[in-house]
């Protein structure tokens, strides 16, 4: 009878000891939701549009977001691909775009976007990883699947970029009339 006392003895605290890690677990879950549910929360995208608000330059940064990623992708059909490597640029443009789209982006997309061979793609991301410019994701669902997104580091400074480019465009467009008109009146 002793000796099923001894055995039980053990059994029964680490029963006990099991139980009471389960109420900890519980416990500290329950607190971080609690925390999660008091963070302010981000506004919605605007209803409908699919676009996130005019924050951060809105629809212009996103427009020459845009133009730029395409005119990289017409130039590379006329003339050879070899000349235009610049894989971690046309990644960080497609995760903009997204970003103001209020898309993911998975590894194997990112990959597609820099129109650069796969290992090459995944050694661009891995870099601007390194780089504090975006963070990787595993998804909840399919252990195969990462997804890629910029941080706020690059968001500010892609914006930036957008900004004095398109600031720059602009200028030009208005120069141009001035110059043409010179001409003729000339």
């Amino acid at each position: 009878m002793e000796d099923r006392e001894q055995k039980a003895g053990p059994a029964q605290s680490h029963a006990e000891f099991l139980h009471a890690l389960q109420d900890l677990v519980v416990e500290t879950l329950r607190q971080a939701n609690e925390y999660l549910a008091s963070l302010p929360q981000p506004p919605p995208p605007e209803a409908g549009t699919g676009v996130r608000p005019a924050i951060l330059g809105g629809s212009r940064n996103l427009d020459w977001a845009k133009r730029a990623y395409e005119a990289r992708r017409y130039r590379k059909q006329h003339l050879a691909h070899e000349l235009f490597g610049e894989p971690a640029w046309d990644i960080l443009l497609e995760l903009y775009i997204a970003f103001h789209e209020c898309r993911t982006v998975s590894m194997k997309a990112a990959s597609f976007a820099s129109d650069a061979p796969h290992a090459t793609a995944y050694r661009n991301i891995i870099m601007l990883e390194n780089l504090g410019l975006v963070n990787r994701v595993d998804d909840l669902h399919d252990r195969r699947v990462k997804w890629v997104g910029l941080t706020k580091k690059a968001i500010v400074a892609i914006s930036r970029i957008c900004e004095d480019e398109d600031r720059r465009e602009r200028e030009q467009r208005r120069k141009k009339p001035a110059r043409f008109t010179e001409k003729i009146l000339r």
